[in-house]
């Protein structure tokens, strides 16, 4: 085991998440998403059939629906990892 194995995966996530947050990704991605859902919108007015309009304008709103979405979402700080115990588990040979 090395150095780097020493952090754990939720310390790695929310390190991550802490520098994503940082540079506003979030955010950025958020006002992409709403620019996109426009345009989709604006585009699939124009489509015929309207039987062809209606599934378009359905898939814009289910793929590109953000009401579900936490504006912030909860980040916890990361922390150092506590002591790491590690257990080997014996397998009985074979008969």
């Amino acid at each position: 085991m090395n150095g780097n194995d020493i952090m754990s995966d939720s310390y790695r996530i929310a390190t991550a998440r802490e520098l994503l947050e940082k540079g506003r990704v979030f955010e950025q991605a958020e006002k992409l998403i709403e620019k996109h859902r426009e345009r989709a919108l604006d585009a699939a007015q124009n489509i015929e059939p309207e039987a062809l309009r209606r599934l378009m304008l359905y898939l814009i709103d289910t793929v590109l629906d953000q009401s579900g979405l936490q504006s912030s979402p909860a980040v916890h700080s990361p922390q150092p990892p506590a002591e790491i115990q590690t257990y080997q588990i014996g397998i009985a040979p074979a008969r």
